[in-house]
């Protein structure tokens, strides 16, 4: 399996406070650190269908971008109402969910229609053995 890193940069005032899982969330987050926290193994989506057609999956095995996207929306912009679940249905409407899974341009794209800036760095590292 490959994992793309994806850096999201934004201009934006973090939350403070909380400092711990259910500890000074807001809406359906919660707080580490300051930043707002989901997973995508929750009880609330994590069963819930994300396919493309492509596949029959669900959140808890495809739902990593959705999941990052609703955290770094909530985080940035001091939202409460973003879930998982919403940023799922933005990536499938906007065809980003297809049978790569969640593929890289969503990050951009959802960034863009939260509001917030984004920029996509890739890196290629050369391995030696």
């Amino acid at each position: 399996m490959i994992y793309l890193a994806l850096i999201i940069k934004t201009i934006t005032t973090t939350p403070t406070g909380g400092s711990g899982r259910g500890i000074g969330g807001f809406g359906d987050a919660d707080m580490y650190n300051g930043a707002a926290y989901f997973s995508q193994n929750d009880g609330r989506w994590g069963g819930k269908s994300y396919n493309s057609g492509f596949d029959n999956s669900n959140m808890s095995l495809a739902g990593c971008g959705p999941t990052a996207m609703a955290m770094a929306t909530n985080t940035a912009n001091m939202r409460n109402s973003v879930t998982p679940m919403d940023m799922a249905k933005i990536a499938q409407a906007t065809g980003n969910r297809d049978e790569t899974g969640t593929n890289s341009n969503f990050i951009n794209d959802s960034a863009a229609m939260m509001g917030m800036p984004s920029e996509q760095v890739i890196k290629t590292y050369k391995w030696r053995h």
